[in-house]
């Protein structure tokens, strides 16, 4: 059964199984399990957004772990270079900055955007990895 779970103050919300927030690394990652939040098919997201009273920025990336099964069925590969791939994946948004972000949203699709970069980061991994 899925119920709100509240972060930061009331700053985050989330609708899930499960949630669990660990603030200790930057950005922030928030692990959930989401039947509900599945239906946008992204296993991961890149949050930004700035606290309204306070104007402290937070930046934090959220794995909805429901979909990580699909998403090793679709690249063929396992939980760890799935684990890998989508912290690469989300580490690569953090890293740019706003007008990069933008550029970069504009240009591609998002469907297109994730399997493009997703493969590109596939063959580093499997190199790295050996497998």
């Amino acid at each position: 059964m899925e119920r709100w779970f509240s972060f930061d103050d009331g700053h985050l919300k989330v609708l899930a199984s499960f949630a669990f927030l660990d603030n200790s690394v930057i950005p922030w990652r928030l692990y959930i399990w989401s039947r509900t939040l599945a239906s946008s098919r992204s296993t991961s997201h890149y949050l930004r957004y700035v606290r309204s009273e306070d104007r402290i920025r937070r930046e934090i990336i959220i794995y909805n772990l429901y979909l990580l099964k699909e998403l090793m069925r679709e690249y063929d590969i396992s939980v760890i270079e799935a684990l890998i791939l989508l912290e690469l994946h989300e580490l690569t948004h953090f890293s740019l900055s706003g007008e990069e972000e933008r550029k970069w949203r504009t240009k591609s699709d998002p469907e297109r955007h994730a399997r493009k970069w997703n493969e590109f980061l596939l063959r580093i991994i499997k190199a790295s990895l050996g497998t």
